[in-house]
C-alpha cells in the first residue's frame, strides 16, 4: 500500500476532516489502488499562489471510479474513509 500526499483545497478540509466529504475527482497522476492511503494537506489559495495550512487528514481509498463514459481522459473518482 502507498501513501499519497494531495494537497486539498481550504474551502475543502473542513468537509473532509468532519467526514461529509468522503470522494474526491483527481487527475489520475498516480497509480491509485484500493487500500492504498491519501494524505490531504490543506491549501489555501490566493492572489495567484497557494500556502500550506499545517493541517493535513490521513485517508484511505476504498473505491474507484475510472469510467470513460462518466469521466474525461485522465480523471478518477476516488472514494475514501477518514483514518482516525
Amino acid at each position: 500500500m502507498n501513501v499519497h500526499r494531495k494537497k486539498l483545497r481550504a474551502d475543502y478540509y473542513a468537509e473532509v476532516y468532519t467526514g461529509i466529504k468522503t470522494a474526491e475527482l483527481r487527475i489520475n497522476d498516480c497509480d491509485y489502488q484500493v487500500g492504498d492511503y491519501m494524505l490531504l494537506e490543506e491549501v489555501y489559495i490566493a492572489g495567484g499562489g497557494e500556502s500550506f495550512t499545517g493541517r493535513s487528514v490521513m485517508t484511505q481509498i476504498t473505491h474507484m471510479l475510472d469510467d470513460k463514459k462518466y469521466l474525461q481522459p485522465g480523471y478518477i473518482m476516488l472514494s475514501f474513509r477518514l483514518m482516525k
